[in-house]
């Protein structure tokens, strides 16, 4: 009797965490960037112009939202690795489901794309305040090569295609950054290893993206 009550116990236990794990789900995808498509397209080649000595690219950036939620400030920068911003693409702008894509085209200097990320930030509102949020993906694509299906390839052809890709990276705060920025607040002591130096409170991770085979959605079009 008692093993029974035991696993009653722990089942509605495993059950209400669960149901608790599923609502911080979904809150957390509403107004996050696992929402947002981000699209990088730069010109295939350079160009001279006679206003630029050297050799200059255009390149174009959208944002679109892809689910429910609210991005609110949301602003558009070409930054260094390190945040360092180099040329604003927008700035103060709101975005919902229902939007148009926030879309610029700017023209660059060839020679620094290499060193240049899209950063897309926005403020998303939480029970402590409003918190920032970011995307980023470099400017420069990373080329990856496709093989080709046996029907198109044909007698001298390459039997890979190259694609152009641009890995999106989405800014996460650690589990307990709060609790990090409040230590760091204290002033020094001996006993107090770490407090009153800033540290890092959040890390960039790849965004996660999550494909489905025919098998695990059937009847689905495909």
């Amino acid at each position: 009797m008692g093993w029974i009550l035991l696993t009653v116990i722990v089942a509605i236990l495993f059950v209400a965490m669960y149901s608790v794990s599923l609502q911080i789900g979904a809150r957390n995808s509403v107004g996050s960037g696992r929402n947002l498509e981000l699209i990088i397209d730069p010109a295939p080649h350079p160009i001279r112009t006679p206003e630029a000595p050297d050799p200059v690219r255009d390149i174009s950036v959208a944002v679109t939202a892809l689910g429910p939620g609210l991005w609110i400030d949301m602003e558009g920068s070409l930054t260094l690795y390190d945040g360092t911003i180099v040329a604003d693409l927008w700035s103060g702008r709101t975005l919902t489901a229902t939007d148009q894509p926030i879309t610029v085209a700017r023209r660059i200097d060839d020679s620094v794309i290499p060193s240049l990320y899209v950063v897309i930030t926005w403020k998303r509102s939480t029970r402590t305040g409003p918190r920032p949020m970011a995307l980023r993906a470099p400017l420069h694509p990373k080329i990856d090569y496709q093989p080709l299906p046996i029907a198109d390839t044909k007698l001298g052809a390459a039997p890979v295609i190259p694609i152009r890709q641009f890995p999106i990276g989405e800014f996460h705060w650690y589990a307990v950054h709060r609790l990090r920025h409040r230590y760091q607040q204290l002033a020094p002591r001996w006993w107090l290893p770490g407090a009153g130096t800033p540290k890092p409170l959040g890390a960039w991770r790849p965004r996660p993206l999550v494909t489905y085979s025919d098998a695990q959605t059937p009847g689905l079009p495909h």
